[in-house]
């Protein structure tokens, strides 16, 4: 019989999706998290027991204890300092691409173009 349902429970990558994962974590007292960051994923930090004081881009910070879950966008930079020996799950959604977020790309990518063959035109006119 195939089942349907998954179960984890190691510490590190738990689930890996094509629009999600899941991570559990456990850390020791004075342990820290480095700066970092998830782009293009929201962020679901779930505190299933301890304490962590969680910074969001070094300029807010979040005291989070057992049963406290914190949402973020990705793009944004987190780092923390473990206060109690502490276990996580953290769960990484991947952001939609919208159609708005498809044209900005295309534009950027046209606007570099143009100015490259700008360039290109100009340095080469002298043979043209």
């Amino acid at each position: 019989m195939n089942s349907q349902a998954k179960i984890g429970n190691t510490d590190g990558l738990v689930f890996e999706e094509k629009k999600f994962l899941v991570a559990r974590k456990t850390w020791k007292k004075g342990d820290t998290i480095p700066k970092h960051n998830h782009e293009g994923m929201d962020v679901i930090f779930s505190v299933i027991k301890g304490k962590v004081s969680a910074h969001i881009n070094e300029a807010e910070t979040h005291e989070l204890t057992s049963g406290m879950l914190m949402y973020f966008d990705g793009k944004n930079y987190i780092s923390g300092e473990i206060l109690e020996d502490t276990m996580v799950h953290i769960v990484q959604i991947k952001q939609a691409v919208t159609l708005r977020a498809v044209w900005q790309n295309l534009l950027r990518g046209l606007a570099k173009n143009v100015v490259f063959l700008s360039c290109f035109r100009s340095v080469f006119s002298c043979f043209l």
